[in-house]
């Protein structure tokens, strides 16, 4: 995912996607955003240069974020909010 106009991966209604090894990056959203019921798993993954949060889960979301790398994005690294929920185990975030 590389300059997408809006978010690298946007997750929603029910939606769980497992995405693992890929580079999301210069994204003019999230690199990653789980909301409204979303879920999934994101392993392995690159995640950079994205104009707002590298990882965002928002109200009524829940991910598993797993041995990712979050650098360089315009927002916060991981950015767990209202009533969202999520395991984040062995990110490197800087």
């Amino acid at each position: 995912m590389d300059g997408n106009a809006g978010d690298g991966f946007h997750v929603k209604n029910g939606g769980s996607p497992e995405v693992r090894g890929n580079e999301i990056c210069k994204c003019d959203g999230h690199g990653v955003h789980v909301c409204r019921e979303g879920k999934g798993t994101f392993f392995s993954n690159q995640i950079h240069g994205n104009r707002r949060d590298g990882m965002t889960i928002r109200s009524g979301g829940s991910a598993s974020f797993k041995e990712n790398i979050v650098f360089g994005n315009g927002g916060q690294g991981v950015n767990v909010c209202d009533d969202g929920e999520g395991l984040c185990e062995g990110n490197k975030v800087s």
